[in-house]
């Protein structure tokens, strides 16, 4: 007996000292006697493809970590088997102080627990702090793969920055729809271009590098290239820039080469559905300004500074209602038309001025809250709509990082659920439920910074056209000043003319059949908007004065 139990004994001891470098099959195959992993005399049942790639990255890991404790192969026995809650528990257990979970390999493991566990964001923002993406393990990265295709939301919600070294391990397919989330710099088209290369043919990414190309070849003046790509886009299956857009940029385009012409024609192709309609009758005013127009300057503003977009419209629209009234001397209609300008920009200044302190009032809340659900319209503001940057509503920027804020927000209480979870189920670690605290601050923190992150937006809006209102303004004292220095100077006017047979005064308005309002409660009816005509056969020229 004491011959066994010194044998035991001895075997044990052997066992012990080898636990960490061997699979935990094969002593489970030494103790019961089990068929060795190479023995395929045992029928086995087929493993699935999630199996397999898991069972590769657990031989990968165990590669790579070399020595381990208990607490290691308990994690990786939860991984293994899929066990992806208890494998998060586990973590703090298996790998605190360990020199593993600071490697690529570590960082991106424990992102990829976040990301199974519905982290998401959280998971991808984490992943992208890695510095050297090409340590990553490679059964690792195969498995991150599987899990974030290029159509996963969590592209759309992450807040992440796209460098060189990513490239190498998604696809291009992540990469463009990554950078196009990012304020991309379109006066190198070097970097677009090549990307576009890369690129599917007819692909939704090849399409938005030929837009984003197309708008640095017109900043780059190379007037026919941007031209027919804009072209190309219009024709394009996958493409997601709207023809609207794409329609009233290469007006831009035509006005900022001189061809005005061309332009009004290209503004006139923006329907009145559109978004942007109103910002197309805008520019088509100052269009007219440039052809010498100024009569269908003012048949264009009248229409766009009715008060039913006074929501929607800038204070650029007022001035240039103000410039042509100007410039067919009207000039009670300037002094009308700066007297509405501060009725009706008084209170959204007072109000941009409290936004432009930290971006949240009642009213940005209201519209945080409106976008975590939808893409609101100004309708679904309600009075809100009056005291908010007036493209807030649109702003593609503040609507993402609602979104992100919304998920982040949805994750804290995932993670508040995973800490409670944990003090039921846990393993019952010392300072196990302290790790998963430690999480959940983390993630909550996050969202906080989320938060922040779409009132901040909201506070750069409200500068953005606080600045606006600031330039309008000085410019209306100078069409003011100009009013005064025209009638001051109008006896010389007069004495200039007299001799002159031939009388005609410039008339404002618009005709009778195109009137906007009607006789039941002045209701103005859109489909009518945009029918102002006015006629000024010589403006500015004074009568003969007769004695």
């Amino acid at each position: 007996m004491k011959l066994l139990s010194a044998i035991l004994f001895a075997a044990s001891l052997i066992l012990t000292q080898n636990a960490r470098a061997e699979d935990e099959e094969d002593l489970m195959s030494i103790l019961e006697a089990r068929p060795a992993k190479t023995d395929t005399s045992t029928k086995v049942k087929p493993s699935s493809a999630s199996d397999i790639a898991m069972n590769k990255l657990v031989a990968a890991l165990k590669a790579e970590m070399g020595s381990r404790s208990p607490e290691q192969n308990i994690f990786l026995s939860f991984l293994k088997e899929s066990e992806l809650e208890k494998a998060l528990y586990q973590w703090v257990s298996a790998f605190r102080g360990d020199s593993f979970s600071k490697t690529p390999t570590g960082q991106a493991l424990f992102s990829y627990l976040l990301f199974r566990n519905g982290m998401t964001v959280m998971a991808v923002e984490n992943l992208f702090q890695i510095q050297n993406p090409a340590a990553i393990s490679q059964a690792l990265v195969a498995v991150w793969k599987d899990h974030v295709p290029s159509t996963h939301k969590v592209w759309d919600l992450a807040q992440i920055k796209w460098s060189d070294n990513w490239s190498k391990v998604f696809s291009t397919a992540i990469e463009v729809r990554v950078r196009s989330r990012n304020v991309m710099s379109v006066e190198n088209l070097d970097p677009l271009v090549a990307l576009h290369k890369k690129t599917t043919p007819g692909s939704e990414e090849q399409a938005w590098l030929e837009w984003q190309i197309a708008l640095g070849q017109a900043l780059k003046g190379e007037v026919s290239k941007s031209a027919k790509s804009l072209k190309h886009l219009l024709e394009a299956p996958n493409n997601k820039v709207s023809p609207d857009h794409i329609n009233i940029t290469a007006a831009r385009l035509l006005f900022q080469n001189g061809y005005l012409d061309a332009a009004v024609q290209y503004y006139q192709k923006i329907p009145k559905t559109s978004d942007f309609w109103l910002e197309a009758q805008e520019e088509l005013g100052w269009t007219y300004i440039r052809k010498g127009e100024p009569q269908n300057t003012l048949a264009v503003t009248q229409t766009i500074t009715a008060k039913v977009f006074e929501t929607q419209i800038g204070p650029e629209a007022v001035f240039l209602h103000s410039l042509a009234q100007l410039k067919i001397c009207d000039y009670p209609g300037v002094v009308q038309t700066l007297n509405m300008f501060k009725d009706r920009f008084r209170p959204k200044a007072a109000s941009l001025v409290e936004l432009a302190k930290t971006g949240q009032t009642p009213d940005s809340e209201k519209l945080v809250e409106v976008m975590k659900s939808q893409k609101p319209k100004l309708e679904d503001l309600g009075h809100s709509a009056m005291l908010l940057p007036r493209l807030s509503t649109r702003d593609e920027i503040l609507f993402d990082l609602v979104q992100t804020q919304k998920a982040l927000e949805g994750e804290g209480r995932l993670a508040a659920a995973l800490y409670a979870r944990s003090l039921s189920g846990g393993t019952a670690q010392v300072g196990f439920q302290a790790g998963i605290e430690g999480l959940r601050k983390v993630v909550e923190n996050r969202a906080k910074s989320a938060r922040s992150a779409s009132f901040n937006r909201v506070k750069a809006l409200a500068e953005d056209e606080l600045n606006e209102f600031q330039q309008i303004l000085q410019k209306l004292h100078i069409v003011e000043a100009e009013v005064i220095q025209q009638i001051t100077q109008s006896e010389k006017v007069i004495q200039a003319s007299r001799g002159q047979n031939d009388l005609k005064k410039g008339s404002t308005g618009s005709k009778a059949k195109d009137q906007l309002t009607f006789p039941y409660g002045g209701e103005t009816w859109f489909d009518e908007l945009s029918n102002y005509r006015v006629s000024v056969a010589k403006g500015c020229q004074a009568g003969t004065v007769k004695k």
